[in-house]
């Protein structure tokens, strides 16, 4: 067999094996199962599947072994250098988003100032034309009521954003879940949609192996798949 760069790792470990495995997956395929001696048969190959399969991963777990203590000094020598690189990172970039929100709040403050100056114009002018109408000018009064209308709000001055040619920002909404039950009903009046309550299958599956069949839960139902063993 011509070695590839995977088997090249362990052409020793390869050499050993290849070519075992065909008259296993023959044996499978061609296998049914119909009487005790099918049934004795099955149970001869699955032993020896095992038995094979122990072999192949006490063949490799030396060259893992080994691999993977490579790979974890390697890692480790990576991180060294560049975990102060990730939190110099990590710094500046709260120091922008902590300047660039500073801005928009600057520039909503702005917003706000000309809007309370804006209402404040319109509310004397209506107090000046209330004044003149009870003073018995009425045309004055309509006068000044018109002007009030025709009354252009203040610019709002822009506040001239800080650019950097290679930085940007992105929007990123985020939700967090303040009130499950809420939640919950949300979701049971279909006004929510249900992916939002994703059943966590880990516990799920632990409390059908603790309780078995007296685990009742609505929705839910429980049953045994078995499983196939073999005992070496």
């Amino acid at each position: 067999m011509t070695a590839s760069p995977d088997t090249a790792l362990v052409p020793e470990v390869v050499q050993r094996f290849d070519g075992k495995l065909e008259p296993w997956q023959m044996a499978a395929a061609e296998l049914e199962v119909v009487d005790q001696a099918a049934l004795d048969y099955a149970q001869s190959k699955l032993m020896g599947i095992a038995a094979l399969k122990k072999e192949i991963v006490d063949a490799f777990s030396g060259p893992k072994q080994q691999a993977l203590t490579t790979h974890r000094a390697i890692v480790a020598l990576e991180r060294r250098f560049l975990q102060p690189l990730e939190e110099c990172d990590l710094e500046i970039r709260g120091k922008v988003r902590a300047f660039l929100l500073e801005e928009q709040a600057t520039q909503k403050r702005a917003e706000a100032e000309a809007a309370a100056a804006a209402r404040k114009a319109q509310e004397e002018a209506e107090a000046e034309a209330a004044e003149l109408a009870a003073a018995g000018e009425p045309e004055l009064a309509e006068i000044a009521r018109a002007e009030a209308a025709e009354h252009t709000p203040p610019q709002v001055p822009m506040v001239q954003a800080a650019k950097a040619s290679n930085i940007s920002t992105t929007d990123h909404w985020v939700a967090t879940v303040t009130d499950k039950m809420a939640l919950i009903k949300m979701v049971a009046e279909g006004r929510a949609q249900p992916a939002l309550l994703e059943v966590d299958m880990k516990v799920l599956g632990g409390l059908a192996r603790s309780l078995k069949n007296e685990l009742k839960l609505d929705g839910v139902e429980v049953k045994n798949e078995p499983v196939v063993k073999v005992r070496r």
